[in-house]
Order: structure tokens, then C-alpha cells, then sequence
């Protein structure tokens, strides 16, 4: 995986992909637990090819992306920050090859991940971008729809019991 990331620029789309299926292989199905080096490496190469890539890999890189949250949970950090910061963006917009609706539950899927990582200082953004996905215009996709809907209550409440204060928080 390390050769991976090195070796693969964030803006080749082909081969952003077979190394996403690969590590979504690797971390999701077989369980390969990343060190942190490489973890440091994984999750900035990944939100520089969300930002790089075509859209036809953002399948690929979302679910990889999901699995490395999951499964790293502990060991995300200040990373949490960037990862909210790289899923505000409405990329299901840009969505011209892959089903937008795909796109954008795949989108919250990873918001809901990486809710139990996100600091304080972080939570407003991650809400606002859980509030946005809720307000989209409703796609002819129901079923993506109720996916979305579902993630984000999830999201929610993962957030809130990790704090119980943001249940009475005034400033929000």
C-alpha cells in the first residue's frame, strides 16, 4: 500500500481506483490494520484524489476511504478535521460518469465514520455538512434517499453520545 501511495499520483483516475479496490480489499474485507505512517500517508492521498481524480473513481476512493476511517478510528486525530473538511464539498455535483445519488450516499457514509473522531472544534463543521446533505432536493433515488437520511441520524447520533453536552449546547 505503500508503494500505492507513492507511487500513484492523486490524479491518475485508473489507477486511483484499482488502489482503492485494493485497499478496500486489504482494510475492509481482510481486516489489514494500518500503522499510523502509513495511515498519515493513506488518508491525505485519499482526499487529494477525491479532489484530483474523475468522478467515475469516487466510488472506489469513498469506499476506501470509509473502510481506512472505520478501522482506524482511534488513531485519526487531527486527520478527522481534514476528512469533514474534503466531505463538505457537494461532490456529488460534480458526478457526471457515477450516480450522483451514489455519490452522496457514499458521501455521508463516510461523514457517519468519522463522526466518533471529530473534535470539538470540528463538530459545528461536521453538522452543518450533515444539515446540507438533509436539505438536498429529494432524487428520483428513494431508496438513496432514506440511505442518506438514515447515515446522517446515525452520524447524529454517534456525535451525540460520545457528548451529551451537544444535546444542550446553546451555541450551536
Amino acid at each position: 500500500l505503500n508503494q500505492c501511495f507513492s507511487l500513484v499520483p492523486p490524479d491518475d483516475t485508473f489507477l486511483v481506483a484499482k488502489c482503492c479496490q485494493l485497499m478496500l480489499n486489504l482494510v475492509g474485507k481482510q481486516g489489514v490494520q494500518l500503522e499510523k505512517t502509513l495511515l498519515n500517508i493513506a488518508i491525505p492521498w485519499s482526499l487529494q484524489a477525491l479532489q484530483r481524480s474523475a468522478d467515475i473513481a469516487y466510488l472506489d476512493i469513498l469506499q476506501a476511504l470509509e473502510a481506512i476511517i472505520c478501522s482506524s478510528i482511534d488513531n485519526l486525530g487531527e486527520m478527522a478535521g481534514q476528512v469533514v473538511s474534503a466531505l463538505c464539498v457537494k461532490l456529488e455535483a460534480r458526478a457526471s460518469l457515477t450516480t450522483p445519488q451514489d455519490v452522496r450516499v457514499w458521501r455521508v457514509q463516510c461523514l457517519k465514520a468519522v463522526a466518533p473522531a471529530v473534535s470539538a472544534s470540528c463538530r459545528i463543521k461536521l453538522l452543518n455538512a450533515l444539515w446540507q446533505l438533509l436539505e438536498q432536493s429529494p432524487s428520483a433515488d428513494c431508496e438513496a434517499d432514506a440511505q442518506v437520511v438514515k447515515f446522517v441520524l446515525e452520524a447524529l447520533e454517534t456525535m451525540c453520545q460520545s457528548d451529551a453536552e451537544l444535546l444542550v449546547a446553546k451555541d450551536l
